[in-house]
């Protein structure tokens, strides 16, 4: 969970009564969740990967329009992805970008709530041979960085 929040005041409200919480220590902590599967050359499994929002402040894109969680998901080595969910979308690999393909996964509505989980399910076809791990992360700051990075990627294996 993130630290105490410290004291909101007027210099964080705008001119139209809206508070802002970039500049506020405590405000976020939205961690990544990665997992782990296991099985044979061949066969397809089912990785769920995403966020959660350990609080206290609650990420709001109902003002600007946007959304309010979105993470990043490279698969393993040796995997394809046979299914994605339908907020997910890849970028790279074939379509000319350097890089493995990376799928990019929007949670929907405009608000993320503290303590709420935001996940998804890819089933992964493993064409061996398994490397490199993959990872879920938060590509960027949004709608500012959170009080702990450290827990910004997470790792998904599988073996």
């Amino acid at each position: 969970m993130g630290a105490p929040v410290d004291v909101i005041g007027a210099d964080h409200q705008d001119p139209y009564g809206r508070y802002y919480l970039r500049d506020v220590p405590g405000a976020f902590d939205v961690v990544t969740l990665g997992a782990a599967a296991t099985g044979p050359v061949g066969d397809t499994v089912t990785v769920r990967v995403g966020l959660r929002n350990d609080g206290p402040g609650v990420p709001d894109g109902t003002i600007s329009g946007g959304h309010a969680g979105f993470f990043a998901f490279v698969p393993p080595a040796g995997t394809v992805v046979a299914n994605w969910p339908t907020d997910c979308w890849p970028m790279g690999g074939d379509d000319g970008f350097e890089g493995p393909v990376t799928w990019y996964c929007t949670k929907p509505g405009g608000i993320f709530a503290a303590g709420e989980a935001f996940l998804v399910d890819f089933d992964l076809r493993i064409d061996g041979p398994l490397g490199a791990p993959g990872e879920v992360r938060i590509p960027y700051a949004y709608p500012r960085a959170d009080d702990d990075p450290t827990d910004d990627s997470a790792p998904v294996t599988i073996s």
